[in-house]
């Protein structure tokens, strides 16, 4: 897994738009490391 600066931040309804994964198939790629961790954005607000 990459640590640079990405290129651009999906919000989570975008980035399960772009694979077709489940919600919960992204949240468990995100903790096993095999797909990026969500950034925050703002005060009430990921991506």
């Amino acid at each position: 897994m990459s640590t640079e600066t990405p290129d651009r931040i999906l919000r989570l309804d975008a980035a399960l738009d772009r694979t077709g994964l489940s919600r919960s198939t992204l949240c468990r790629k995100m903790e096993q490391g095999a797909f990026p961790k969500q950034i925050k954005i703002a005060e009430r607000c990921a991506g």
